[in-house]
């Protein structure tokens, strides 16, 4: 419903974006695009092995039809684009060209690019303005510690020129690299990174394994006091969105927390299609079909209780519902989400307590 304040404050949109005016030689008239390019779930946090989207909008504002439109991207690379450490492999797209796969074009210094050609971008109406969206899979990393900033995305806009026509610098409009931070979520348990973020394409089946996204699964009562896997079971699809901005950050500060104060909240973000998470209240939550709740894990070490407490309720969003959740019942989930069983702990050494929710929206979690 709403969402916290992130450990890396969030702004709803983090872009690279300008107005430009294109002027090609011999040219009767200025042509001029507008163009934005943002990374999703913003403001650019994704986990290694997650996917990560980037939404382009290229809006003609020059009078004039333009000619031969085409969107250019690099493949997100981590370190020098000439020699990357990384490179995220193309999953799918929303671009009208090839069924969404777009065209991969080498150019004769060895450089290259996805492409997507638009064609014609009239003037005015509807058909002014063009909306795509590129989902990137990053590679699973090994690394216990997360990359602020350090996954770039490269992207423009060439107008009149062909893709042949790459020396040509006339109708070309760039941004500057759009960072994201890489998060390793299942880092060594003496690392507290309690955030994990993704854009989520494929629907969740399993809501006890890996889930759609998931924090770091190994706990430590001092450290790591609370895991989250959300598992999303059912994913829209547009014409513009192939997926859902997915985040999750644990241990916000929330006022009349009703929990045990020893313990952290868990605050999940699934946004609605074509929306990026942001901060607290600043944008729109997916909303779940019924027969498709959402479904929230969370695992919190026993040992990070009080010797007095034990879990026996949960609260979703307890600013706004102050009544703890009731047990699922046989007829719909309630939009606020209810109990699939009473809070359980394992048995063993390690004593683990598990909860879980559906419902049919995101908010912030808490146990008491």
């Amino acid at each position: 419903m709403r969402f916290g304040v992130r450990r890396v404050i969030l702004a709803c949109v983090v872009a690279a974006s300008a107005l430009a005016v294109l002027v090609p030689a011999g040219s009767a008239g200025p042509r001029a695009i507008g163009f934005t390019f943002e990374a999703v779930p913003g403001p650019g946090q994704v986990t290694y092995g997650e996917n990560i989207a980037y939404k382009a909008q290229i809006s003609n504002t020059s009078g004039t039809t333009l000619t031969h439109v085409i969107f250019r991207m690099q493949k997100p690379f981590v370190g020098s684009p000439d020699n990357p450490d990384l490179v995220a492999t193309f999953q799918n797209s929303t671009c009208p060209q090839n069924g969404g796969q777009g065209l991969n074009v080498t150019y004769s210094d060895g450089t290259s690019e996805w492409t997507c050609d638009f064609g014609n971008l009239p003037a005015t109406g509807n058909g002014s303005q063009v909306t795509l969206s590129v989902v990137w899979g990053v590679p699973p990393g090994t690394q216990t510690a997360d990359c602020t900033d350090c996954l770039k995305a490269r992207a423009r806009v060439s107008v009149k020129e062909g893709l042949n026509d790459e020396t040509n610098p006339n109708d070309l409009f760039g941004t500057a690299d759009v960072p994201a931070t890489l998060l390793a979520a299942d880092s060594d348990a003496s690392q507290n990174t309690t955030s994990a973020g993704g854009y989520e394409i494929a629907a969740c089946t399993d809501a006890s394994g890996l889930g759609s996204l998931r924090t770091k699964q190994k706990l430590d009562a001092s450290l790591n006091k609370i895991s989250t896997t959300v598992c999303i079971t059912q994913i829209p699809t547009s014409t513009t969105d192939l997926g859902l901005a997915t985040t999750i950050l644990e241990g916000v500060s929330h006022a009349g927390n009703p929990g045990f104060a020893e313990l952290q909240t868990s605050d999940v973000c699934v946004a609605a299609p074509g929306v990026n998470c942001g901060a607290y209240g600043a944008y729109a939550p997916q909303v779940f079909d019924p027969a498709h709740p959402l479904t929230v894990v969370l695992r919190i070490p026993d040992g990070a209780l009080l010797k007095t407490h034990t879990i026996t309720k949960v609260w979703h969003n307890a600013d706004v519902y102050p009544d703890p959740l009731s047990l699922c019942g046989t007829g719909p989930v309630p939009l606020n989400g209810c109990l699939v069983a009473n809070p359980t702990l394992s048995k063993g050494k390690d004593k683990i307590w598990t909860i879980t929710v559906r419902t049919l929206t995101n908010g912030w979690f808490t146990g008491g």
